[in-house]
């Protein structure tokens, strides 16, 4: 039970320092970069802006991090220019397929030890 407790706690204390990383892409997104963000930046961001004029339609998406004061979830619209911003708090939570490989190699690693040690 101490060994469950000592893997459970070691866990808690190398995740909990490290700062965010976030997917980081201005202004195509074909090929994002890792970000680790500046401090004081603790939110992933997916923003999306869309101009229409006529039947033309413009999209453009922006990845970045971005200081939680600025995550107002929602649409705006001015004239012919929508945005929508979507945040999220996690290492690499803005990828478009929405998988968050560190947390999932950090559960299969503890499960490892728990089976082990059990």
């Amino acid at each position: 039970m101490d060994l469950q407790i000592s893997v459970f706690l070691l866990s808690v204390l190398f995740t909990a320092g490290q700062s965010l990383d976030c997917y980081v892409c201005r202004p195509s997104c074909a090929d994002p970069k890792v970000e680790t963000c500046p401090n004081g930046f603790n939110r992933c961001s997916i923003q999306t802006s869309v101009s229409e004029i006529g039947s033309a339609k413009l999209t453009t998406k922006t990845k970045e991090c971005v200081p939680e004061a600025y995550c107002k979830p929602g649409t705006s619209q001015i004239l012919i220019w929508t945005a929508s911003i979507q945040c999220c708090d996690t290492d690499l939570c803005n990828a478009a397929d929405g998988v968050y490989k560190r947390s999932f190699l950090l559960l299969w690693s503890l499960l490892f030890f728990y089976i082990l040690f059990q």
